[in-house]
């Protein structure tokens, strides 16, 4: 909006700026429905199917919160059968329908920020959070200070060729293949059991090229 009013514009179609632009993903019809279930309180029978199997299942869900983590977008809610807040992405629901007369049950248990407060990405596999410590070149420390990965991201050691940092975050799959992204310019310090997990990945991935 700022942008807008300083150059007198339209953003979308200017020489001056240009946005990253999302291509279309699957299930993007959905959003407007899961909102107005969220803002309604209504509880919605989401037909969803994994990557991992062939037939799509019926999930009984209440609707709190739809999220958008690289371009694309996920619902969180209490998944009756669970009991529990579960997530669900929209690319891989096939339909969402309207449960009649049932009784929406109230998110006192959830809150949206107390939930993602440690979280890099959307899962949140066991909700525990651990001291991550990773050393990073020169170079990529130079990037990581400019945008820091997580909000809990803290300085603590700069050195001459080498940034080390320390973040509160729970290990899920979305934080794990960012750290593999940074490939060999970082190392991990500590914990042990993300040490593992990478040298586990990065073996498999060399088994690849064999």
């Amino acid at each position: 909006v700022r942008i807008s009013r300083a150059i007198g514009d339209d953003l979308d179609n200017n020489p001056y700026i240009q946005f990253e632009k999302a291509p279309y993903f699957k299930g993007s019809h959905l959003l407007t429905d899961l909102v107005v279930a969220i803002k309604d309180k209504k509880v919605v029978n989401v037909l969803h199917k994994r990557f991992s199997r062939e037939k799509a299942s019926d999930h009984v869900l209440h609707p709190y919160l739809v999220k958008e983590f690289r371009n694309r977008w996920y619902v969180i809610g209490w998944l009756e059968s669970a009991e529990a807040i579960r997530t669900f992405g929209l690319d891989r629901i096939e339909e969402v329908t309207a449960v009649p007369d049932a009784v929406y049950r109230e998110n006192e248990d959830f809150d949206a920020e107390d939930f993602f407060k440690y979280v890099y990405g959307i899962s949140q596999p066991d909700g525990k959070p651990v001291k991550v410590v990773l050393r990073f070149t020169e170079l990529q420390g130079k990037y990581v200070k400019t945008k820091p990965i997580h909000e809990s991201q803290e300085i603590v050691k700069e050195s001459a060729g080498k940034l080390v940092v320390s973040l509160k975050v729970v290990l899920n799959y979305e934080f794990i293949h960012q750290g593999l992204s940074y490939s060999d310019q970082v190392k991990v310090l500590q914990p042990s059991a993300l040490q593992k997990e990478i040298q586990k990945k990065i073996k498999a991935m060399g088994a690849l090229y064999r």
